[in-house]
């Protein structure tokens, strides 16, 4: 059970307003006020406001504060008198109500006052009608936040996951071709004893040769139970097993590393998704993939993909980027004019960006901004220097029944940036 510091919280028991040994700033008089502005001596102004007025937070004394001196705070003459004003003024316009919400750059909220704070930095403020409206909005959003962080983290996890399990066998798949490649040792043996076949008598556990391959002398376990051609084809038949593994190894390898490289595509699309919208087309995605069995995932099956980000260059081109493989798939292979500017990071898990109306050609800013999207939105985004390729859109092909967003391209060049989130924010349309 909780326990509260001030009162005693019991079913039935009658509540009292606790007792607070500070001045209510909606009935104290001016010259008390003077007086206590007074009594402050060496005590820091902003704690000193909220431990001798009631309801005044540090924020709250940091707008007063604000008002009172908007360059910085800094101690002046008759400071009682003057800052006991903005303390009155303050207090007697809150009649005006104007609830306002705070909001980050990615739009989340992170602050909400009862009337219009100008101490508060901001990427952008929306204005209510009532505190009630405000209040409703700001956890509404801190909950679909939750929601969302949840969402990604159930699908990440899953990913990871898979990508765990997908490595673990691909270490198996190296051991196997590595084993594999002992193969032509016992195609080797295997004609030595052919070679060497008279020479074996019955009841030979060894046989004493020169090794083809080297020149040198080598010497052979024989199987007394076996005659000596049977011996060889037990070589012979170890080499064709080893063989035909290795062909079926490599081509599932390869398959194992396709799926690998989605899946960390996913990981990349996953991070840099914004809206709950986002997350289920990633959903839907590895549903499509077998990844995942969830009802939402068919029954997005027959939506559009939500739009990528849109930017606009230095100089003036528009660039697009996918934010999930689903749309780097339309992006890419509907979207794009056959002359415009494709990018993507260079071997590196990220997404597809395109500079529209390019016509084949570009001018170096709008490229190298171009690029360096393409490394803030991949794998490699915490990285100082990465490679991006970029060719025209008619170089990039995909492969039937690739995974979505998996293509092949030609006919590029390579670039090296560095990630920079800041351009990103800079040059994107929200």
């Amino acid at each position: 059970r909780s326990l509260s510091r001030v009162r005693c919280v019991l079913p039935s028991l009658a509540y009292e307003t606790p007792i607070s040994t500070k001045l209510n700033p909606l009935a104290i008089s001016r010259p008390t006020l003077v007086e206590m502005l007074g009594k402050r001596k060496n005590q820091k102004i902003k704690a000193y406001l909220s431990e001798f007025l009631q309801g005044v937070s540090s924020q709250t004394a940091e707008e007063i504060l604000y008002r009172y001196m908007p360059q910085g705070y800094a101690a002046q003459p008759r400071e009682p008198e003057k800052l006991g004003e903005v303390i009155l003024s303050f207090f007697s316009g809150l009649g005006d109500l104007e609830p306002a919400m705070y909001l980050q750059k990615d739009g989340m909220p992170f602050f909400y006052s009862p009337v219009r704070y100008g101490s508060i930095g901001a990427d952008a403020v929306i204005i209510y009608k009532c505190a009630n409206e405000m209040a409703d909005s700001y956890y509404m959003k801190l909950k679909e936040k939750e929601m969302l962080e949840k969402k990604r983290g159930v699908l990440s996890k899953r990913v990871s996951k898979q990508i765990e399990k997908l490595s673990s066998i691909l270490k198996k798949q190296l051991d196997t071709i590595e084993n594999a490649k002992k193969a032509e040792k016992y195609k080797n043996l295997g004609d030595i004893i052919t070679a060497n076949i008279y020479r074996i008598k019955k009841g030979m556990r060894t046989l004493q040769a020169e090794d083809f391959s080297t020149g040198e002398g080598i010497t052979i376990a024989l199987d007394t139970r076996l005659s000596p051609a049977a011996n060889a084809q037990k070589n012979y038949k170890r080499y064709n097993k080893l063989k035909s593994g290795l062909d079926i190894t490599a081509k599932r390898m390869m398959d194992n590393n396709k799926e690998i490289a989605f899946l960390e595509s996913v990981q990349v699309s996953l991070v840099s998704s914004e809206t709950m919208d986002e997350l289920c087309e990633i959903e839907y995605e590895l549903g499509k993939a077998g990844i995942l069995k969830t009802a939402s995932a068919s029954v997005r099956a027959t939506e559009k993909p939500s739009v990528p980000h849109q930017f606009v260059s230095s100089d003036g081109y528009t660039i697009y980027a996918g934010k999930n493989n689903r749309q780097n798939d339309t992006l890419t292979m509907k979207t794009a004019g056959a002359d415009d500017i494709w990018l993507h990071t260079k071997d590196i898990p990220g997404a597809h960006v395109l500079i529209s109306g390019a016509k084949g050609n570009v001018p170096d800013i709008t490229l190298l901004e171009a690029a360096t999207i393409a490394a803030t939105l991949s794998k490699a985004r915490n990285s100082l220097k990465v490679p991006v390729d970029y060719t025209q859109r008619k170089n990039v092909r995909k492969p039937g029944g690739a995974k979505p967003g998996m293509v092949v391209y030609d006919g590029y060049n390579t670039i090296l940036v560095s990630p920079d989130k800041s351009l990103f924010e800079r040059l994107i349309i929200r």
